[in-house]
């Protein structure tokens, strides 16, 4: 029985030894699985946002700015924000309109109050505002909400080190923050640089010098009017303590704080007026309701990542168990605050930001500097310019006056030839090279004009089946030689023919009066008929027609009783012309003058001489 009952326990130790083995293997298994889900979590975590980081990288600006606003102030969500603001913040490249610098310096603004607010990660912050400082220089224009971030820092800063010299900073850049949103009407940051600016000053005893933001704030219109009554309750909260009326600050407080909407947004608002109300209540000596104050800025700290609101709150915890004699709960907040001080203002963070400091001293510096210089050459170009557009303005009316005395001279002196040769009748013909003619280029044109029409005329004989082979080889007028057909006395009558038809018929102010038809009235044909006009009237057929169809013109414009109701266009047409710009191109051709200048002096009455 003892072999057995040993021959059991040692089955039994074997068993017991191969189930610690089994479970221990289990245990091992489990545990490596553990880790290769968290791996594989992790890595699956990582592959997500790379990939929705990719997404946001396609997605607009403004719509990113939004999605970020959202996850910050709403959602809790720091990470995400971020991740939407560096998408639009990255997409800055030197050379980009002033608009979409403007996008891109948004999405840096977001990554500032998401590092400031969102995180409590202060360094991190101050390092976005060097970069922003670098990118609004290519605005050349207010940026109030830089200005407003770097006095938010100076005055963490002056809170810790209790410099008076980093508040003024500070208040200088709130007021000039103010200003800008005042004007540019970005009412949020006008609202946040005053308050901000209240307590800047407040905290340096120069409050009174608020006298002209109060009243720009006092008589500010805007969509949101509790937010103007909000930061003038503010204000009054710190006159009132300033001015040791307790009670009266205390009850604005406590307005302040019924009054407030409970918006992640404004929770730095309220943790400030907590503040307020703390220090009233500790100099009343309510103390219960001061460590109420002091509990309920702790918890909005921690709740919303305010690690400088919580510094204050600890320094206030702890100045309230040493006056209550609790010193083992007061050195914990000592211990606490001294801590959450290093994290803020590492070394490399004060050595970071009194670089940006200097630099943006440096900035403001020359940026003042070059407008000043920018100034004052732009007034001497200005006087300079000035005094060169006289000379200039002066000498070119005296030019001007100079020619208008020769054209009008000019212009009068060939009204009267023309009026001459119309009293002469019959022989404007034998009269009209006494006429001043227009430049080459009217000239030029107008005989472009003619060949172009009597092209058109011979399209058209041969077109009704008539014969043009005998034109086709024709010289031009200056070549023309006279027809070897012709005898002078037959030329002599040829041309009287010709002059009668030109100066005695109206089919010559029909538009479709043609060469053709012309030599049919003669009782001849084309070819003789376009050699004599070429011969005794040194011209083609169409400079012929045409002067005396404008011949006609004149007299019609002269005619103010028959035709003074005629437009330029109507008396165009009365003449055989099809356009108006034809005709004035031949009557500036013919007279020197233009139609509506010719009409004009006649008006007037120049007689001739």
């Amino acid at each position: 029985m003892i072999m057995n009952a040993r021959l059991r326990f040692a089955d039994r130790g074997s068993a017991l030894s191969v189930i610690k083995g089994v479970r221990l293997r289990g245990f091992v298994a489990a545990l490596l699985l553990v880790l290769a889900v968290g791996l594989m979590h992790g890595a699956q975590h990582e592959d997500w946002n790379q990939a929705q980081y990719k997404a946001y990288m396609g997605m607009p600006g403004s719509v990113l700015l939004r999605k970020g606003d959202d996850f910050l102030n709403h959602r809790r969500m720091p990470d995400s924000a971020l991740m939407c603001y560096t998408a639009v913040a990255e997409r800055y490249r030197p050379g980009m309109c002033k608009e979409e610098i403007r996008l891109c310096l948004k999405g840096y603004y977001g990554r500032w109050q998401t590092f400031f607010f969102g995180m409590g990660n202060l360094p991190m912050a101050v390092e976005d505002l060097g970069v922003v400082s670098d990118i609004a220089e290519e605005l050349d224009e207010p940026v109030p909400t830089l200005d407003f971030y770097y006095g938010v820092c100076y005055m963490i800063i002056g809170g810790s080190t209790g410099e008076t010299r980093l508040y003024n900073k500070a208040i200088d850049y709130y007021r000039r923050a103010f200003r800008d949103a005042y004007e540019m009407k970005d009412y949020m940051l006008l609202h946040r640089a005053f308050d901000n600016l209240a307590g800047a000053t407040y905290i340096v005893d120069s409050l009174q010098t608020m006298q002209q933001e109060y009243g720009m704030m006092r008589s500010l219109k805007e969509p949101e009017m509790w937010r103007r009554k909000q930061s003038l309750g503010i204000y009054d909260v710190y006159m009132l303590m300033k001015r040791k009326d307790l009670r009266g600050a205390l009850r604005e407080c406590q307005s302040l704080v019924d009054a407030l909407p409970r918006e992640p947004e404004n929770m730095r608002y309220l943790s400030s007026i907590y503040l307020n109300r703390c220090r009233i209540e500790s100099e009343l000596g309510l103390r219960k309701k001061a460590r109420n104050s002091v509990d309920s800025i702790l918890k909005l700290s921690y709740l919303y990542e305010m690690p400088d609101v919580r510094q204050v709150g600890l320094v206030m915890s702890m100045n309230m168990h040493n006056a209550n004699g609790d010193s083992v709960r007061g050195e914990q907040d000592y211990r606490h605050y001294l801590a959450l001080k290093d994290s803020l203002m590492s070394d490399r963070f004060l050595a970071t930001f009194q670089e940006m400091d200097f630099s943006a001293e440096r900035r403001r510096m020359q940026i003042q500097m070059k407008e000043t210089q920018f100034r004052s050459q732009l007034k001497g170009w200005i006087l300079g310019l000035v005094g060169i557009l006289l000379v200039v303005t002066v000498i070119f009316l005296l030019v001007v006056k100079h020619r208008s005395d020769k054209l009008r001279v000019r212009t009068e002196l060939l009204y009267r030839q023309l009026q001459d040769m119309l009293q002469h009748g019959d022989d404007w013909l034998e009269r009209r090279k006494t006429i001043e003619h227009a430049g080459a280029e009217a000239e030029a044109e107008a005989e472009k004009e003619a060949a172009a029409a009597e092209e058109a005329e011979v399209e058209e004989d041969a077109a009704a089946g008539k014969d043009v082979n005998a034109d086709k080889d024709m010289p031009t007028d200056e070549e023309r030689p006279v027809a070897s057909g012709l005898t002078d006395e037959a030329l002599d009558d040829l041309e009287a023919k010709i002059k009668e038809v030109i100066l005695h018929s109206p089919a010559v102010y029909d538009s479709n009066f043609s060469l053709g038809e012309l030599a049919d009235m003669v009782s001849s044909n084309r070819k003789y008929v376009s050699q004599c006009i070429n011969d005794r009237f040194k011209c083609n057929f169409w400079t012929l027609v045409n002067q005396a169809r404008i011949m006609e013109a004149m007299r019609r414009f002269d005619d103010a009783e028959r035709y003074g109701n005629y437009s330029i266009e109507g008396v165009a047409e009365s003449v055989g012309f099809r356009s108006r710009s034809t005709f004035s191109t031949w009557f500036k051709r013919f007279t020197g003058l233009g139609a509506a200048e010719y009409r004009r002096l006649g008006s007037r009455q120049v007689k001739p001489s």
